[in-house]
């Protein structure tokens, strides 16, 4: 089984873990309801390392994030058969994802990115600096709920994942797992 850069301070805090897709990920941290309320009323942060990231030179038929001329990233929720050409990625970098209505709040300490819905908007993508280290940073609201994936380098992962929590207390930001977004997407 397959373990994020994030395990250790996941089991650390006491996260329950399930298996996604051959990696053993939090499930939740308290109660998938109470985490899914946390996220609806202020904001959470949950680890989906897991999901597939491919890497290609070529605009790929699938959802994609355009990274620069000819350069394309790739996410799936479920394991795909990369795009030809692609570079499959998934275990180079951590993906945390930032949600809630006090998201953007928490963002704007981390990064000097304009992360307004007219730069941003919802399933757009751009790159910047955030809590000093290089990230992807991808817009994907769960309904009117705002989302953010924040992709690292994994071995950054565990200080960005301490920044975003130390920036996010005054908003009551919490960590949550996949109990709890399975409940937010449905």
């Amino acid at each position: 089984m397959k373990r994020s850069a994030l395990f250790y301070v996941h089991h650390r805090t006491g996260a329950k873990f399930a298996e996604r897709y051959g990696w053993e990920m939090p499930f939740s941290f308290t109660s998938p309801e109470s985490e899914k309320l946390q996220v609806r009323e202020h904001v959470g942060l949950t680890d989906l390392s897991y999901r597939a990231k491919f890497d290609t030179k070529t605009e790929p038929p699938q959802p994609f994030c355009c990274l620069g001329r000819n350069h394309y990233l790739v996410l799936s929720e479920s394991p795909v058969d990369p795009p030809s050409g692609a570079t499959d990625v998934t275990s180079v970098y951590a993906n945390l994802f930032l949600a809630g209505p006090r998201s953007k709040g928490v963002l704007e300490k981390l990064t000097s990115l304009d992360i307004s819905d007219a730069r941003l908007p919802n399933l757009s993508c751009a790159q910047a600096s955030l809590a000093h280290v290089h990230a992807i940073i991808l817009r994907e609201d769960i309904g009117s709920i705002f989302g953010f994936h924040l992709l690292v380098s994994r071995e950054y992962g565990e200080s960005v994942w301490e920044a975003i929590l130390e920036a996010g207390h005054e908003c009551h930001l919490e960590p949550f797992g996949l109990g709890a977004l399975d409940l937010l997407r449905n």
